[in-house]
């Protein structure tokens, strides 16, 4: 979880509203990658993590540097991300979007967070809080959408 939190850190960084000054790693991943480990199945968590490890692992091909992710500095990490972002292939733009996807659905989770951005009162009963304690996904009928 440790690299995830520094990646999702770099996608969503603390500051970007007053009352929030973490970033996606410091709030909300955890619960982020629980439940994207809980619903998502053996080819979506193995793509989350192959996405992680070229993240992470990505500068010494990308940049040509004797560094992981974790090495560089925020500016560098900002950088690098962009680079990745605008890369000619299409894979490596999508998986870095998979990462910033999963890092938002952490970071939105958070009360604190909706809060401040206003989205939703957190203890109104007409927008309950989802519960991600299941162990299992719900089952799905053939009738339902």
């Amino acid at each position: 979880h440790q690299w995830a939190k520094v990646v999702f850190d770099a996608l969503v960084p603390g500051g970007l509203h007053p009352r929030v000054p973490q970033g996606a790693g410091a709030v909300g991943a955890d619960e982020a990658l629980n439940v994207m480990y809980v619903y998502s199945d053996f080819q979506g968590a193995l793509g989350f993590r192959f996405t992680l490890w070229l993240v992470w692992f990505g500068p010494l091909l990308f940049l040509r540097r004797w560094a992981t992710f974790g090495g560089l500095s925020p500016e560098e990490r900002d950088t690098y991300v962009r680079k990745l972002y605008s890369h000619p292939i299409y894979l490596v733009r999508q998986m870095v979007f998979l990462m910033k996807m999963i890092a938002c659905t952490g970071y939105f989770y958070s009360k604190d967070v909706r809060d401040a951005y206003g989205l939703y009162a957190s203890d109104a009963a007409d927008h309950p809080q989802p519960s991600f304690e299941e162990t299992t996904p719900p089952k799905m009928s053939a009738t339902q959408p």
